[in-house]
């Protein structure tokens, strides 16, 4: 068993930077971090390490997502102890028995034994608990995957699937997601959703614009990702630009003009 949420919606916050105190300054809002290994900025162990203390400390829980399917990225993350960990490129069964395979201690898995921080938190017989080990997540994101989607889903011990919209459009459409393929990508996560449904997964699902949030709610997704950090910082800083400019404009020409000098 892994660990066990709410049925509510969950909403995250995806953090793209290296920056723990990002994590400080808006946690209270959010439930979760999709912490960004793969097309964020975090590619270090020790800021992935950092990051996901930090989010313990402020009572969200982590999810990482790793930069591939492979066994030493998934190792890697696993020995974080984070809430659960996102698994990219997740196409067909077999590629979904591999992430199990390196998500278990032998004799059901070849996951190494010996990570620092589990053993600091849980002494040295972590390996045997169960009932709160991480989320394990895939990420089905290809024409493929959504072909395979039974398959995948049927597999124990994945315990949700996550939608990727860009990568999917790319699939399909050879670009990136957009508003011209709403009811494709809506069409998709019907497919997900009735999959979560049958096999008893959880379903991760973007949300971050109003019409993205619709589909979420729509698909039954008990972890939505709100917004990011990358967008949060574009779209203020547009904001407040256009904010400075109309105040300026309703100025009197002459208070607009350089008075004196700097020193």
């Amino acid at each position: 068993m892994s660990q066990t949420f709410d049925k509510k919606v969950n909403y995250g916050f995806h953090l793209t930077y290296p920056a723990p105190g990002i994590v400080e300054r808006v946690a209270q809002a959010w439930d979760w971090f999709w912490i960004d290994s793969q097309h964020g900025e975090i590619q270090s162990y020790d800021a992935l390490a950092h990051i996901t203390r930090t989010c313990q400390a402020m009572h969200c829980k982590p999810v990482i997502r790793i930069a591939d399917n492979t066994c030493y990225h998934i190792n890697q993350a696993l020995g974080l102890s984070p809430s659960g960990i996102i698994i990219p490129q997740i196409d067909n069964l077999h590629d979904a028995r591999e992430v199990v395979l390196h998500s278990n201690f032998p004799p059901h898995g070849n996951r190494s034994y010996g990570d620092r921080r589990p053993i600091d938190l849980h002494g040295r017989e972590y390996w045997k608990q169960q009932s709160d080990r991480p989320l394990i997540i895939a990420q089905i994101e290809s024409v493929e995957s959504l072909k395979n989607i039974d398959q995948i889903a049927t597999v124990p011990q994945i315990d949700a699937l996550f939608f990727g919209p860009d990568d999917y459009c790319m699939s399909r459409f050879n670009e990136p997601m957009s508003l011209n393929y709403l009811d494709e990508i809506a069409q998709a996560m019907d497919i997900l959703s009735a999959a979560c449904h049958q096999h008893q997964k959880q379903l991760f699902a973007i949300g971050s614009s109003p019409q993205l949030h619709e589909l979420a709610l729509k698909s039954c997704a008990q972890w939505i990702v709100g917004t990011s950090d990358s967008g949060l910082l574009s779209t203020g800083s547009l904001s407040k630009k256009k904010e400075l400019e109309q105040s300026t404009a309703k100025l009197p020409a002459e208070s607009t003009s350089a008075q004196g000098t700097l020193y």
